[in-house]
C-alpha cells in the first residue's frame, strides 16, 4: 500500500512544518521545491539528509517554507471541504429536481 496524496505532508503542513519528500509524483502536488518544502531526488539519502539540515539550520528558509506550507494546508481544511461537499450535493440536488435523474433518461 502506498499513500498517493501524501498525507503526511499534509499533516506537517498543517503543523507549520515544511516536508523534506523524495521527488515522487505521490509528493508533487503537496510539496513545491523551496516554496512549501523541499524535494530530493529519490534514493538520495546524502541529499535527504542535506536538505533536513538545511532546514534546521536555516531559520529564515524554514520560516519562509513554513508560512507558505500553511497557506497551502488551509485549502484542505475540514471546513471548507465540508462547506465544498454540501455545496456540490446542493447543486446536485437541484439539478436532479430541475431536470430528474439519469435514471429518468
Amino acid at each position: 500500500m502506498t499513500e498517493e496524496l501524501g498525507i503526511t505532508t499534509l499533516r506537517a503542513a498543517a503543523c507549520k512544518m515544511p516536508a523534506v519528500a523524495y521527488n515522487v509524483p505521490r509528493f508533487k502536488d503537496s510539496v513545491k521545491h523551496m516554496e512549501t518544502g523541499l524535494l530530493v531526488e529519490l534514493g538520495n539519502i546524502q541529499e535527504l539528509a542535506e536538505s533536513m539540515e538545511l532546514l534546521l539550520k536555516d531559520d529564515e528558509l524554514r520560516g519562509e517554507l513554513s508560512k507558505n506550507t500553511v497557506k497551502w494546508a488551509e485549502q484542505f481544511s475540514w471546513d471548507k471541504t465540508a462547506k465544498e461537499f454540501l455545496s456540490l450535493l446542493d447543486r446536485s440536488i437541484r439539478t436532479e429536481a430541475h431536470f430528474g435523474t439519469l435514471w429518468d433518461l
